[in-house]
């Protein structure tokens, strides 16, 4: 699978920190704060091509969060954050295994050296996080139900509604 190319830099249209933007707290507005500044100064894509350089160096092996947080003078946050964001673009993906009670990440060109059992392509996900994803799901389907009512969307209502409320 082809990655985009999402880190070509070019000073006169630097747009490309926005497409993958820092993580934060949700509903804190200092966290948010904190990602917007980083991301409208380009700290976050320098951050992320570092951790995604890196990774293309550790080859097959990857890097913990702790491990690329310590070759790259990071905190867990900043470091665990940006995998996690680079892991949703499909830039990195995460090994099953562990590694010092952590999972290591493995840049994208090598997933063709694992079988898919071995690795996570897939981030991990909070309960609220597959709440709000439900929830998302339950609007779209009532929506399209109230501009094509058919017994078709009306199913697919239900079970959106049944997904919500688990």
């Amino acid at each position: 699978m082809e990655q985009p190319d999402l880190f070509s830099y070019n000073n006169e249209d630097d747009d490309y920190h926005r497409r993958l933007p820092a993580p934060s707290v949700e509903d804190s507005p200092t966290s948010a704060g904190r990602a917007k500044r980083e991301d409208d100064s380009g700290k976050t894509t320098k951050r992320q091509k570092e951790i995604l350089d890196l990774l293309a160096q550790l080859g097959t092996v990857g890097g913990t969060w702790k491990e690329v947080g310590d070759r790259l003078g990071l905190h867990h946050g900043q470091s665990s954050g940006a995998l996690s964001t680079l892991h949703r673009a499909g830039l990195v993906f995460a090994l099953k295994s562990s590694r010092d009670n952590c999972q290591p990440y493995v840049h994208a060109k090598f997933r063709a050296n694992y079988l898919n059992a071995a690795r996570n392509d897939s981030p991990a996900t909070t309960k609220s996080g597959r709440k709000r994803a439900a929830l998302n799901r339950l609007h779209e389907t009532v929506s399209i139900w109230l501009a094509h009512p058919t017994e078709a969307n009306l199913e697919a209502m239900r079970e959106a509604k049944k997904d919500a409320d688990e």
